[in-house]
């Protein structure tokens, strides 16, 4: 959004993001890749307005199952929304970090915050050769092992 010719300086500044760093992040909002990566996902629904019913245990597995049943319908929502969906070439470096371990297709003490939402995300990024740090506890390649040298690094390469 950057316009040069502008006599304001920071209407010459270019809105687009020089980097990305998270913690935690939940990198789709696609219920079923969410069920692939974490079975025991149970967390989204509300992002659209899928309404808590009055029923015993709705707010885990019967939201989440009208969520998944909706999928269709909510998929330009989610392709217009989702990081995983957003990805491409000429994206920023990504940085994620979670406090646990990924499993993938397993379920997850904390599926909302869990690592598969990392694996994955990291896999579409490197398929597309965006740089992409993934820290969770005892993984490879750690180069910055908090959120602060992270974006330091960023900052001064």
């Amino acid at each position: 959004m950057a316009d040069p010719t502008s006599d304001d300086p920071i209407a010459r500044e270019s809105t687009r993001l020089t980097a990305v760093a998270v913690s935690g992040a939940q990198t789709t909002l696609d219920p079923k890749q969410m069920k692939e990566w974490t079975p025991n996902s149970h967390y989204g629904a509300h992002a659209f307005g899928i309404p808590i019913l009055a029923l015993e245990n709705d707010r885990r597995t019967g939201r989440f199952t009208r969520f998944l049943e909706s999928r269709a319908s909510l998929m330009p929502w989610i392709e217009e929304y989702s990081p995983y969906a957003l990805v491409t070439a000429d994206d920023p470096p990504v940085y994620m970090t979670y406090n646990n371990k990924p499993a993938l297709g397993h379920d997850a003490k904390d599926p909302t915050h869990s690592a598969n939402f990392g694996i994955k995300l990291k896999e579409r990024l490197d398929s597309v050769k965006v740089p992409c740090e993934l820290v969770y506890p005892d993984a490879p390649d750690v180069q910055h092992p908090n959120l602060s040298d992270a974006v330091i690094g960023f900052l001064i390469p």
